[in-house]
């Protein structure tokens, strides 16, 4: 299975995965794995929150944790985990697989949907 960043030909090995916790509290970090996405090593260390996580998609997970009770995000305590691939979580990528691309014009990386 190929990394997800633009055309990259290298083998997914990691699974982004944010964790997500509100302001001050001691509880553990809610965690959102993105299924559909996969990085060579490489791209694991050039991606950060920015690159998976939008303000409109802040906005949408909050209005969802806060639905079912649980405490809304803060996105500054917001953090960037890694999953290695395992045989499950590779099945679930070669189904459906998103990719991030590269935007040479600001130097910066955007998750297509």
């Amino acid at each position: 299975m190929p990394c997800s960043q633009d055309d990259c030909p290298q083998d997914a090995l990691w699974q982004p995965v944010l964790e997500l916790r509100p302001k001050k509290s001691a509880a553990p970090p809610s965690r959102l794995i993105f299924e559909h996405l996969g990085y060579c090593e490489e791209h694991k260390s050039q991606t950060t929150v920015d690159t998976v996580l939008s303000d409109e998609a802040l906005v949408k997970i909050s209005k969802f944790m806060r639905e079912s009770g649980w405490e809304v995000p803060d996105r500054s305590m917001t953090t960037l985990a890694w999953d290695p691939l395992g045989e499950k979580q590779l099945q679930i990528l070669s189904e459906h697989q998103d990719h991030t691309q590269s935007d040479d014009s600001i130097g910066s990386q955007t998750l297509a949907f």
